[in-house]
């Protein structure tokens, strides 16, 4: 059995495969609470959040064959969701990861695609622009605002179905 998550899910994911918590601003007894799913072999996660202040006795549990994608690098990365050195320090808790970090990409690229009123329904809720990407004037697309979203998509999917041995 797998478990996959993106974001907030992505931590969700790695819990079921044994990963506990250490937030002090959160009732201890729900967020320090054990719940692994000993039938989870298999985890994707994708740009998982809340890895700040684990320590290697929060992931000595994260025992299944984990995949961690990233999407993006350096600057482009959401704070709250890097999981280099210069961010959480995560992926260095736990090295027998799977890793793939996808460049240009960022948290937002993670997203579905957008249907095809979808610009619009955000501009009129004045809601963030992620359906409206910059067009890319360069031969080779770096700015990850601009990157296809299509072709990511494409690449976590290909990664994901790797990783659990899907057809």
């Amino acid at each position: 059995m797998s478990a996959l998550g993106f974001s907030y899910g992505g931590w969700t994911a790695l819990s079921l495969a044994g990963m506990r918590g250490n937030l002090a601003a959160l009732d201890a007894g729900q967020w320090n609470g054990d719940y692994q799913a000993g039938r989870i072999t298999k985890v994707v996660a994708i740009d998982p959040s809340l890895a700040f202040g684990l320590t290697f006795a929060d992931t000595q549990n994260l025992l299944a064959d984990t995949l961690l994608i990233q999407p993006g690098r350096g600057a482009d990365r959401l704070d709250s969701t890097d999981l280099s050195a210069k961010g959480s320090g995560f992926a260095a808790l736990v090295p027998a990861t799977h890793r793939l970090e996808i460049a240009p990409a960022y948290y937002f690229s993670m997203l579905p695609l957008c249907a095809e009123n979808g610009a619009a329904i955000l501009k009129s809720e004045n809601d963030d622009p992620v359906c409206t990407n910059p067009v890319c004037t360069a031969p080779v697309c770096t700015n990850p605002a601009c990157a296809n979203h299509a072709v990511i998509h494409g690449q976590v999917i290909a990664a994901t179905k790797a990783h659990l041995e899907l057809k």
